[in-house]
């Protein structure tokens, strides 16, 4: 299926279960099973997500990236409009829903207008987050003034022609295309983008699956799911592995380090959670000729734009375990438990607080024993 439907279908991914440690049930709801809002990039990430897309679905290019190098108004400037525009199409896209939705019966259909997809005219969201980025706080006035002054019409406009593709530079494509080049050459990357005799490698791979659900009436199970960069199949071994290509401002050499990407963004759980559903999507995949191959220990492939060589980073066995299951009488728990959490709220249909504080009227703390 196409990205845009794999992302559509319900089932708990590991970057939702991630938001759930970090986001109380009730937004969590919104985000991740109503689907509001949108997520928020840096610069960096966009270099990430142009880089997978030139190594991994080059076709897609176009439809996901725009190059330009449009005048930007100041960092602040450009924030806000952004959100103003999001904002605006957002709201226009809940309005068409609504309005397309039948009339309740015996009751009249009224249609709510759209909102003017322009700056000028919507003030009053302008000032909204102009007051969330704290831009002449408590000054509506002046920063609607300021904005309009400085670029930020020129820029809205720009933002509509644009539309959801990710804005890049011609210096960003060529430092892309770069780095594809070296991780497609480089003798420690190149056998996981171009493979060797006796072996395949899988793009994007879309993985679904069924995570049972233990000891909670109403839900034997909840769906789960992962798209993987590459799967490398040895087949003269019978082995198969998970490799992930991470791009990083901050030095691939530092990649594991106490304030680095690994730990950062946690990508352990994200690998533990890929060791689980492989071996499932091996079961099935072209009539299951492959489920009895060894999942190997996954590799990140991480490559900076400072020194330019890519990196081998193979996680531990041992690792993945602990990150799944978490440690017994300890503080720590694995993803494991997240899943059985957002089941239970599923079945209840309560997402007000978190369990604990639902069932006990609280939330115990306890630093150093569950």
């Amino acid at each position: 299926m196409s990205e845009a439907a794999y992302r559509a279908k319900f089932a708990i991914s590991q970057s939702s279960i991630k938001d759930w440690k970090e986001l109380p049930p009730a937004q969590w709801y919104d985000k991740w099973i109503l689907r509001k809002g949108k997520s928020k990039k840096s610069a960096a990430l966009d270099l990430g997500s142009l880089l997978d897309t030139l190594c991994f679905s080059e076709t897609e290019f176009k439809r996901r990236f725009i190059i330009t190098d449009v005048k930007k108004p100041s960092d602040n400037i450009a924030k806000i409009v952004t959100s103003v525009y999001d904002h605006i199409v957002q709201l226009n896209e809940n309005i068409k829903t609504l309005n397309e939705a039948p009339a309740e019966e015996g009751k009249q259909k009224i249609n709510v207008p759209s909102k003017k997809v322009s700056l000028i005219d919507n003030k009053d969201i302008i000032a909204k987050f102009s007051e969330e980025e704290k831009y002449y706080e408590g000054k509506p006035d002046q920063a609607y003034n300021k904005i309009m002054k400085d670029g930020g019409a020129e820029y809205f406009e720009f933002m509509k022609k644009v539309g959801k593709r990710i804005v890049i530079t011609p210096a960003q494509e060529k430092l892309a295309k770069e780095l594809k080049d070296i991780l497609y050459t480089d003798k420690v990357s190149a056998g996981f983008f171009t493979p060797k005799k006796g072996c395949d490698v899988i793009f994007q791979v879309q993985i679904f699956a069924d995570f049972p659900i233990q000891g909670l009436d109403g839900i034997e199970s909840i769906p789960v799911k992962g798209m993987l960069d590459i799967l490398h199949f040895n087949h003269k071994r019978k082995e198969v592995r998970e490799v992930d290509l991470k791009f990083t401002s901050n030095g691939a050499y530092k990649f594991t380090s106490y304030n680095g990407p690994m730990r950062l963004f946690d990508y352990p759980s994200q690998h533990s959670f890929y060791d689980f559903l492989i071996p499932e999507w091996l079961k099935t995949y072209e009539g299951g000729k492959y489920k009895d191959y060894s999942v190997m220990n996954p590799l990140n492939v991480v490559i900076d734009d400072d020194i330019k060589l890519p990196y081998l980073y193979e996680y531990s066995k041992s690792d993945l375990y602990i990150k799944r299951y978490g440690i017994e009488n300890t503080a720590i728990c694995g993803w494991e438990d997240v899943l059985n959490e957002i089941a239970w709220h599923l079945n209840k249909n309560d997402w007000s607080r978190p369990k604990e504080h639902i069932r006990h009227g609280k939330i115990l703390i306890n630093i150093f024993k569950k």
